[in-house]
């Protein structure tokens, strides 16, 4: 064995017993320590891999700290190990000459290599090795992620220091006159993330009120009561022998104490406000709470304000480092891995600290530390990669640039140690598995690495077959990332040379991504993770993809792929468990930091610097005092109650999403609160009827006398979430019913909430702003906005306890109001539940005009006319084009009678008699007399959940042979209703109504599966589900058009879109307009079609197919960000066009001459023949279900629509 080997195997041998050593003496500290200053305390806490210098010559002039006895207790073999360390140790203290030092290690080398033979000789003998403690070690399985981590690497400030300068990158020399190691090693503790400043004292134990660790194993130990702790899925799936599973020892996480658990809860308060200013104030006043570190350092960060976020980010790692065990971190000098939940809440710091670390230093260009933050991180949880690092490892190691780096992710793909798990959405039990290679920038990325490798030594022709091997395969599997890395580098792939043929090896790849298409086009979820890994994969490593010698190697291996490809081309399957990273946000990847504008930056600049300085003796920022002197509810801990100078600020614009949208409500309402709904007419409240999300309720209270005064709730209908009602139950029983008033009468709910997390809130004034401005100019006098309510939780409780026992909840909805606990309760403390209040239009105004005179008969029909058009896009799968022969109510019908469809109102309930509707929206849309009264029969034989009728505010009983309310069969009746609903729909009014509806129905253009390709194509370009959704469920408050306006030009086939387009540039609205005229030309085209063909089948011809093949390369190379969400919109707006309902309230008359009565032309009269003589009624005509559609529809729907392929 070489002498360098030897000398090796040495320097890695010493800093475990020196570890050892200052572990048993750290180990006998008190916790009185804990008030002395980071300077005097002897630990290494937190000490990942010893700070120990590099010996890279014979003669190194740095002293090594004493050795320490070996434990008695070791066996024979671990002695001799110890007694060559102590040695080694001893040389080099006593050492004072060259030749001195060289004769000492002859000693040493012969002790190290009896210590490899006695471990040698227990391996062939099948026996474990034994660690100091008499415990067998367990292998290190993850030891490969963070093997050869160089400490210094995740100093960031080192890095910094020594990335931009020649020599030595790794620990600064000491000179000759330096202290000795021994006295930095016994009065310094090593931090992994740098030392901290000379001014941060030692944050507080969690004896002392702040943090602390314990590993699995050890809490385990200490609560026995308790059910037994699990390690989280997937590992809790796996054997117990098996190496994937590391035992509960290995697993750790961090502990709150109860003085740091009540300054969460201040903090959490703070976060909710919204107010920058007052979280740095909390920082000011709470130095070391890490959550509250981390926050401010994101906004310091967002504000341009790097250097003060970087400080409060190297404070937040301290804290957490000092809190850390002494083994957290150090079980990898000792061959360990160390494991931890992020799904533990108070682990949820340190992940978050890394991986801003690592995006810190991303940004900064300081990709060792990057690659050293990346791989801890992962080894924390290396099987479900919670932080999505997996998305960029790759990149920081090639963008090192050094062999090792290479050769380290090379090795890593190769040992097959990693695999990303995901659960299955559809079964929880059920866990998906994918390796490295299966992600489409580790098999690029490996493949590069390997032609790196190659490019450094010529001569290995191995290495070369294996690089081209590795990207044949990536290109053969993910041939979509070679036109992104073309496009984003923008190589001229039109050219022609005596070296390359660009255009012939792009043909193949295109073909390669044609069939890549059809292979992926019934995977939305999958499809959507694999653009959100190649978006990001593209948008960092491009750069590594365009010099002159990788191209080439690109060209040889696409040329050599397609002559080894003459078969049919068969692209595999994405693997399912990459749907781990379908919601991951690209934005957290990108080399810059999304900041604010300078001129709205909100935080002010003494506040940044009073949170910079530390001073432990400023008070509490919150003061704790009794519930009893703010008319709350007395409890424990008391409630916290703000100090009177700090001003919380409940919406910030700069974080509000539609800051646009509530500046118009606050202008629109005056600045005025809702109201709210007192307790003491809960019992008032009637279970009407609900739908898929919202139950509504109505107010049913009799008056006692005509000097009552009138009721403000009389004629109105409540509509609240169901989600809302299921946590009623929960959130009285967590003592959290919150009085909005207070003892002065003030409403305080927007201090208690902020909008941000008040989901329900603010979908709820989205929608009414949606109704307001979009949906009620257009369909005025039809439709009404409604208003807000704050309701309490018990309200809420008690009415659904009420409807609950009302015995009307139907079978197939009672699943709906099952009692559920919230996530994060903590957060409710001040959620204000609230609901929609709307007219009850069952009722019709009261007439004082003498032509009339009333009679006690009323009734209210609720009908659903459905999509009224048949589908006319090109885009519909050739298997679907069903469509174009039949509505889609129809083709559901079928689908739902043949299994392959369920409607919404029947799931779950096994009482409903399933019979096929023969109604058809056709004809209700059509104009004609005898066709409405076709459709109203139909509807009426069988009226699912498209017809309601009420008598008298009582629901009438289908089927038909019971539609009185007092159970009698009455055929003169249902034929009195029949008749009196066609004459209504045939009105002017009705028609009128139904006019407008079909006419936003038919903005469908895309038809369901156009609308799946175009919002592939925004999440490809939004980089994230997410993105995109936010982006389509923004209402348009700048960019909706009035229905008068004819001076913005109308799109071929989307005249009647309210939306517009010409904020878009010159190139995107002219692809938007072939797009649209494309679409323009093949509906007049079908519509000839289906003239000429009225009762026969439409063949499927060229121009079908050449058309919407055009249309797809349109999608997948032409349409903007921009044009794909105005196109959604108008699809999104067209679906809930198809789902609204028409209420029409009808009022017979005893007498009526004949004179109009009303100014209201909502209210009209009709007449119709009864008994020879005719009956007279009012009636109303109203919309209702106007709330918009959220993007999240569009989930799913490609799997959904496949079962129209039956109907062909």
């Amino acid at each position: 064995m070489s002498h360098r080997a030897l000398r090796r195997m040495r320097q890695e041998r010493e800093p475990q017993f020196l570890a050892l050593q200052d572990n048993n003496n750290s180990s006998d500290e008190s916790s009185d320590d804990d008030a002395e200053p980071v300077s005097s305390k002897p630990s290494i806490a937190f000490a990942m891999i010893d700070d120990d210098d590099d010996d890279d010559d014979d003669d190194d002039d740095d002293d090594s700290s004493s050795s320490s006895k070996p434990n008695p207790s070791s066996s024979s073999a671990e002695k001799d190990a110890i007694d060559a360390a102590t040695t080694v140790t001893t040389a080099k203290n006593v050492s004072t000459t060259k030749e001195q030092s060289k004769d000492e290690q002859v000693d040493d080398l012969d002790a190290l290599l009896q210590e490899y033979q006695l471990k040698d000789e227990e391996r062939q003998k099948g026996q474990d090795p034994v660690t100091n403690n008499g415990t067998k070690s367990v292998p290190n399985y993850y030891g490969i992620i963070t093997a050869g981590i160089d400490s210094r690497d995740l100093d960031i400030d080192h890095v910094m220091r020594t990335s931009f300068v020649g020599g030595n990158t790794g620990s600064d020399n000491q000179s000759s006159n330096s202290k000795p190691r021994s006295s930095r090693r016994g009065n310094r503790q090593n931090f992994v993330f740098g030392p901290p400043k000379d001014n941060w004292p030692r944050p507080p134990h969690y004896v002392g009120g702040g943090m602390g660790m314990a590993s699995y194993d050890d809490l385990q130990k200490e609560d026995t009561t308790s059910s037994p702790i699990h390690v989280p899925m997937p590992y809790y799936h796996m054997e117990e022998d098996d190496h994937r599973r590391p035992p509960l020892s290995q697993w750790f996480q961090f502990t709150f104490s109860d003085s740091y658990h009540r300054d969460m809860d201040d903090f959490e308060t703070i976060e909710e406000s919204g107010d920058a200013n007052l979280m740095a104030m909390f920082v000011a006043h709470h130095p070391f709470i890490a959550s509250a570190l981390l926050q401010l350092s994101k906004v310091l960060y967002q504000t341009r304000q790097n250097q003060d976020g970087l400080a409060l980010l190297k404070r937040c790692l301290y804290v957490l480092e000092c809190a850390a065990l002494n083994s957290f971190l150090k079980m990898e000098a000792d061959g360990r891995t160390a494991l931890m939940d992020i799904f533990v809440e108070e682990n949820y710091p340190f992940f978050h600290a890394l991986f801003l670390l690592m995006r810190v230093s991303h940004v900064a260009g300081l990709y060792r530390t990057a690659l050293a933050v990346s791989r801890l991180l992962l080894s924390l949880d290396p099987l479900r990669d919670p932080e999505h690092v997996l998305l960029s490892m790759d990149y920081f190691a090639l963008a090192c640039n050094t062999e090792s780096c290479d050769e380290w992710l090379v090795n890593l793909v190769e040992s097959n140690v990693l695999s990303v798990f995901c659960e299955d959405v559809e079964s929880e039990e059920v866990l998906l598995e994918c390796g490295l290679l299966d992600m489409p920038n580790w098999s690029f990325s490996y493949a590069l690495a390997l032609f790196r490798i190659h490019q450094k030594d010529s001569s290995d022709h191995d290495a070369k077959e294996k690089a081209d091997r590795a990207i044949q395969s990536a290109i053969f599997r993910f041939p979509t990332v070679v036109r992104d890395l073309f496009t984003k580098n923008e190589v001229d792939v039109n050219s022609r040379s005596f070296q390359t043929d660009w255009p012939s090896v792009l043909e193949f790849v295109n073909e390669l991504i044609r069939e890549f298409g059809v292979t992926t086009a019934a995977s939305t979820r999958r499809i959507v993770a694999y653009y959100t890994i190649v978006g990001i994969f593209v948008q960092q490593n491009c750069h590594l993809w365009k010099s002159s010698a990788v191209l080439k190697w690109l060209y040889d291996n696409l040329q050599a792929l397609k002559v080894s490809t003459k078969t049919k081309i068969q692209i595999p399957q994405l693997c399912s468990a990459i749907l781990r990273y379908d919601r991951c946000d690209p934005s957290n990847f990108k080399d810059t930091f999304e900041t604010m504008p300078v001129e709205i930056n909100p935080l002010e600049p003494d506040a940044v610097a009073f949170s910079l300085t530390i001073d432990t003796n400023r008070p509490r920022l919150l003061q704790r005092g009794s519930r009893e002197s703010r008319g709350r509810q007395n409890d424990e801990d008391g409630a916290i109650e703000m100090v009177e100078d700090a001003a919380v600020n409940p919406v910030p614009e700069s974080s509000h999403q539609n800051t646009d949208i509530l500046a118009l409500e606050r202008q629109e309402q005056n600045t005025a609160q809702p109201f709210l709904l007192p307790h003491s007419c809960v019992s008032s409240w009637e279970y009407l009827g609900e739908g898929g999300k919202h139950v509504l309720f109505s107010f049913e209270h009799s008056e006692n006398g005509s000097n009552e005064p009138m009721n403000p709730w009389k004629g109105k209908l409540l509509r609240i979430a169901k989600s809302q009602m299921c946590l009623a139950d929960h959130m009285c029983e967590m003592n959290q019913v919150v009085d909005p008033y207070g003892t002065s009468g003030r409403f305080i709910a927007p201090f208690l909430v902020s909008p941000q997390d008040n989901r329900s809130m603010q979908n709820d004034n989205q929608s009414l702003f949606y109704i307001r401005h979009i949906v009620a100019p257009y369909l005025s006098p039809f439709v009404d906005v409604p208003d807000t309510i704050f309701l309490t939780w018990q309200f809420l409780k008690d009415l659904r306890e009420k409807a609950l026992l009302s015995g009307r909840i139907p079978t197939s909805r009672q699943s709906d109001w099952e009692a559920k606990e919230a996530d994060g309760n903590d957060k409710l403390l001040g959620y204000q539940p609230c609901a929609i209040l709307v007219v009850d239009y069952r009722n019709i105004q009261p007439s004082s005009s003498p032509s009339f005179q009333q009679s006690n008969v009323r009734y209210s029909i609720e009908l659903k006319p459905k999509a009224g058009y048949l589908a006319f896009s090109p885009l519909v799968e050739p298997k679907h084009r069903v469509k174009y022969r039949q509505s889609r109510f129809r083709s559901l019908q079928q689908l739902h009678q043949l299994g392959h469809w369920t409607k919404g109102w029947a799931k779950g309930d096994k009482q409903v008699n399933y019979t096929m509707s023969l109604y058809d929206p056709l004809d209700m849309f059509s104009g004609q007399k005898s066709r409405i009264e076709k459709a109203v029969t139909n509807m009426y034989s069988v009226p699912q959940n498209n017809l309601g009728i009420w008598c008298n505010d009582e629901r009438m009983r289908f089927p038909q042979q019971d539609l009185s309310p007092s159970g009698n069969s009455s055929d003169d009746r249902n034929l009195m209703i029949q008749a009196l609903l066609v004459e209504i729909l045939c009105s002017t009014d009705a028609q009128d109504l139904l006019r407008r509806v079909q006419q936003w129905q038919r903005l469908d253009v895309l038809d369901v599966d156009g609308a799946v390709l175009v919002y592939q194509r925004l999440v490809k370009l939004c980089e994230s589900i997410e993105a995109a959704e936010n982006l389509l469920d923004q209402v348009p408050c700048k960019n909706v058009t009035r229905v008068d306006d004819k001076t913005t030009p109308a799109l071929p086939a989307l005249e009647s879109s309210p939306f517009q387009f010409h904020e878009m540039d010159l190139q995107e609205q002219n692809n938007l307009r072939v797009f649209c005229q494309t679409i323009s030309d093949f509906r007049d085209w079908l519509n000839k079609a289906v003239q000429e063909h009225p009762s026969g089948r439409l063949c499927d011809t060229p121009y079908m197919d050449s058309t919407r093949d055009s249309l797809l390369a349109l999608i997948e190379h032409d349409l903007s960000k921009s044009a794909c969400v105005f196109l959604l919109r108008n699809w999104l707006l067209s679906l809930m066009m198809c789902d609204v309902g028409i209420f029409v309230a009808v009022e017979e008359c005893r007498e009526w001459n004949g004179s109009d009565v009303t100014q209201d032309n909502t209210i009209k009269v009709v007449t119709i023949p009864y008994d020879g003589g005719t009956r007279c009624f009012r009636y109303s005509l109203h919309v209702i279900d106007v709330d918009p559609k959220p993007a999240k529809k569009l989930r799913g729907r490609s799997e959904a629509e496949a079962a129209f392929q039956f109907l062909n």
